[in-house]
């Protein structure tokens, strides 16, 4: 069985447009993503994206899963956007009817170094779970919004990293293609090898 999880480095803090982690080292089982994330800009809601390696030129991320959106439940089993980034979820912005709550949520990513990596789909999988609640009432005692997504993808082995090739580096961004808050932040860990 492996060990706790080691806590690899927290971005945040400041208003910047994505949140990074460079030269991860490549001697876990995998990572693992906590965060808590609002957009800066005046949206009611924009969506999270990450990318491998800096890469968002290929299209090679499809994601599959379900969200609650209110009472109502949805589902989705497509490639988000133009496939060149995971989609993880969303979350917030600083507008109406936005509150100051933020999203939170832990990403998975398996497979991502190496020595894990043979040809062939299905592999850098990524599992999502992410919660936010924006809005009140007007008693202010419970959100108007509310959303729950678990959802999985997979990088479909073109263009770079291809195989072979070790994630070193992992962006978190938003769609809107705007600044994170000041209070945004999230922790990257990582799983030792048995």
């Amino acid at each position: 069985m492996a060990g706790k999880m080691v806590a690899l480095g927290t971005v945040g803090g400041s208003a910047v447009a994505a949140l990074t982690w460079e030269d991860i080292p490549q001697t876990y089982e995998s990572l693992e993503i906590h965060f808590s994330v609002m957009a800066a800009a005046a949206v009611s809601t924009d969506s999270l994206y990450m990318s491998y390696n800096n890469d968002i030129t290929e299209a090679r991320w499809f994601c599959s899963g379900q969200y609650l959106n209110n009472s109502s439940w949805a589902a989705v089993s497509a490639v988000i956007g133009s496939g060149t980034a995971a989609w993880i979820g969303s979350t917030p912005g600083q507008a109406a009817p936005s509150t100051g709550m933020q999203a939170g949520g832990i990403i998975r990513i398996m497979n991502y170094s190496t020595a894990h990596r043979v040809a062939g789909e299905g592999l850098r999988n990524i599992s999502a779970f992410s919660e936010n609640f924006w809005g009140t009432n007007t008693s202010g005692s419970s959100p108007v919004n509310d959303a729950y997504m678990h959802s999985h993808g997979h990088d479909t082995n073109t263009g770079t990293p291809a195989a072979g090739t070790s994630v070193n580096r992992i962006d978190l961004y938003l769609n809107g293609a705007g600044n994170f808050t000041t209070t945004s932040s999230a922790t990257l860990y990582g799983l030792p090898k048995e």
